[in-house]
């Protein structure tokens, strides 16, 4: 991967402050982002101009200046508290704080798989079938077949969107209001990216085999206030 050149990089920089996102940490965290998409596209062979516009699609305008009018007036009423974050830091503060911009928000209570389902793992302690050690549960393991398609469970902000060798494997988590967040893992594709808004129903990924798995399958978590609920008190099949 060819990375961009200084002149493009600067480009990308002046067409940001001409779309109102001037506030510093906030411009280099999205210059940064915006850059791996284009070089990204650009791999595809896509020419950078080409690439350049098919990423700022990604961006809606308006969101992210109210974002960052939000931002600023949490900075002003909390200076000594926001001076100890870090870019990374401050960046997911702003994105949970967008999830204010959504409204009422009804609980996580769709299923995240469509049809029949079937529960082939539930909530609570049990034997780990990998490490062979009793082990709290924090959600529930979906049977169905891989790239069967994910849906989100309610309204809400992508907030991670993560790959790890082992664990979670490939995951989403979806920050729905100031209670609850969920978590979809051992997936095979994530079609959605971090500060994206989802609607329930939306799709954003696929069931795959990935992480700590012995096979096809969606684990799936709902968090309120910090604490893993069990999810078949919330979803409705």
């Amino acid at each position: 991967m060819n990375p961009l050149n200084e002149q493009q990089i600067v480009s990308i920089e002046k067409i940001l402050e001409e779309k109102g996102l001037d506030y510093g940490p906030l411009k280099e965290e999205l210059l940064d982002h915006i850059c791996c998409q284009i070089e990204n596209e650009m791999t595809t062979g896509n020419l950078f101009s080409q690439a350049l516009q098919k990423s700022l699609d990604a961006f809606q305008e308006d969101e992210m200046k109210e974002l960052q009018t939000q931002t600023l007036s949490l900075l002003n009423k909390n200076q000594t508290f926001m001076k100890r974050l870090s870019f990374a830091a401050l960046i997911t503060f702003m994105v949970v704080a967008s999830v204010t911009l959504l409204g009422q928000i009804d609980p996580p209570d769709r299923s995240p798989l469509n049809g029949d389902i079937k529960i082939t793992s539930a909530f609570g302690m049990r034997m780990h079938p990998i490490y062979k050690v009793k082990k709290k549960h924090n959600g529930v393991d979906f049977k169905a077949d891989p790239g069967t398609p994910v849906y989100a469970t309610s309204d809400g902000v992508v907030v991670k969107v993560e790959d790890q060798e082992k664990g979670y494997g490939k995951h989403i988590v979806i920050q729905h209001d100031e209670q609850f967040k969920t978590l979809y893992a051992q997936l095979s594709r994530m079609d959605v990216e971090v500060g994206q808004k989802v609607k329930k129903g939306t799709l954003i990924g696929a069931v795959g085999n990935s992480g700590a798995s012995t096979g096809p399958h969606l684990h799936y978590e709902v968090i309120k206030d910090g604490k893993y609920e069990n999810p078949e008190h919330y979803f409705r099949p």
